[in-house]
């Protein structure tokens, strides 16, 4: 719940959403998968399965990019400004 008086009103947000895309994700892919399997004649399980397996392996190596790729950014800007505080206390904070 939101406070608009506390100190962080909008603390737990990050957490929230976090948990609420992996829910929305699965349950999408759940029903994915089980379109898929009830459109299939035969091996309905299989196609199901295979749907909702393949589209969250798909999920799970791009976020693992998207994760990735913010680490590395967040190195870069973190070595930049260190490099950026040395040359300011060296130049005597000209």
């Amino acid at each position: 719940m939101v406070d608009p008086w506390a100190q962080r009103p909008a603390g737990g947000i990050g957490t929230t959403m976090t948990l609420w895309t992996a829910a929305a994700l699965l349950l999408s892919l759940l029903a994915g998968g089980f379109v898929a399997g009830r459109l299939a004649m035969m091996a309905g399980v299989t196609h199901g399965f295979l749907t909702w397996a393949l589209s969250l392996l798909l999920a799970v190596i791009i976020s693992g990019f998207i994760i990735q790729w913010r680490i590395a950014l967040g190195g870069e800007y973190a070595r930049h400004s260190g490099q950026r505080r040395r040359k300011y206390c060296h130049d005597g904070g000209k």
